[in-house]
């Protein structure tokens, strides 16, 4: 049952980010009046209108739009903010797949990262916590069709930023520095971080397990 129960929580960590932008997305969806932005056979759900009340793809299509227009909190840190903002998309650029980079890195690779770091020191902790009853366990961490895909993918990740940026009353620029530049590094760290401090209790604790056993039997 136990087992049933952490294999569960660990789909729902896994899955909830993807659902909160399905959920998101689709509840916005019905709202758009305005002609959606598309890109050859690709439509997505919001319009490329410039507008100053609200994000659009206007925000992602031209590079200063929305630092211009709808930019609240983070007018005055603009020196500090481009370099890391601007830097990550020139990053991304540079692969010479700007697109499918965006959806490997930022939306696979680094919250997957984040995700494994998660579970392996929850994990950690219930190894320590069963070495801390003095039971001692064992567990285990249970081209062009793909171009669309990745491009449709991107549409709906993107869609998701212009909708949560409208949603919270920020804008596009800073949903994407809040999320990619601030939120994933302070994320990475501290789980890095978590996952070195259970690795070093569970040493401490396996260390002292032997030490008390080796006692008993002399």
């Amino acid at each position: 049952m136990k087992s049933i129960l952490i294999f569960l929580r660990n789909i729902i960590l896994l899955v909830f980010p993807f659902f909160l932008m399905i959920v998101i997305n689709e509840a916005v969806r019905p709202s758009i009046t305005e002609k959606r932005f598309q890109e050859k056979e690709i439509i997505a759900i919001n319009s490329a209108i410039k507008s100053t009340k609200k994000c659009s793809w206007a925000c992602h299509n031209i590079e200063n739009y929305c630092k211009n227009n709808h930019v609240k909190f983070l007018q005055n840190y603009f020196e500090f903010t481009d370099p890391i903002y601007f830097g990550v998309i020139r990053f991304l650029q540079s692969t010479g797949k700007y697109k499918a980079a965006n959806i490997v890195i930022l939306v696979v690779l680094i919250p997957f990262l984040m995700y494994y770091l998660l579970i392996k020191s929850l994990s950690l902790q219930k190894e320590i916590q069963f070495l801390k009853n003095k039971n001692i366990g064992f567990f285990v961490l249970t081209n062009n069709n793909v171009t669309d895909f990745i491009a449709q993918l991107y549409f709906y990740c993107t869609d998701f930023i212009i909708n949560l940026a409208n949603i919270l009353n920020l804008s596009y620029y800073e949903i994407n520095f809040f999320i990619f530049c601030l939120v994933y590094p302070i994320l990475i760290l501290g789980f890095i971080l978590v996952f070195l401090i259970q690795k070093i209790r569970l040493v401490k604790i396996k260390s002292y397990t032997l030490q008390e056993t080796n006692d008993k039997t002399h």
